[in-house]
């Protein structure tokens, strides 16, 4: 991470329960919102500020953002 914490971190830093709601791609270590994250999470507008910090998320079985898993395919394919 940079020297400088983007929002999404630091806001995650105040609410750590927060977390278990978050995915990170095992290979580019990007973080994004579960998708099945509920409309609504208590304390009243957590859910809200995390769709605000993040961008929904979908790993596969084993970690994998899509971009990654492509580019793996692409790798075994050549």
């Amino acid at each position: 991470m940079t020297k400088y914490k983007n929002e999404g971190s630091l806001y995650l830093e105040m609410y750590p329960e927060l977390r278990k709601w978050i995915n990170q791609c095992v290979a580019c270590q990007r973080e994004g919102y579960k998708p099945d994250m509920p409309e609504d999470i208590y304390p009243g507008v957590a859910a809200q500020n995390i769709r605000k910090y993040f961008k929904e998320l979908e790993l596969n079985k084993t970690g994998l953002c899509s971009v990654c898993a492509g580019a793996t395919r692409k790798r075994k394919d050549s």
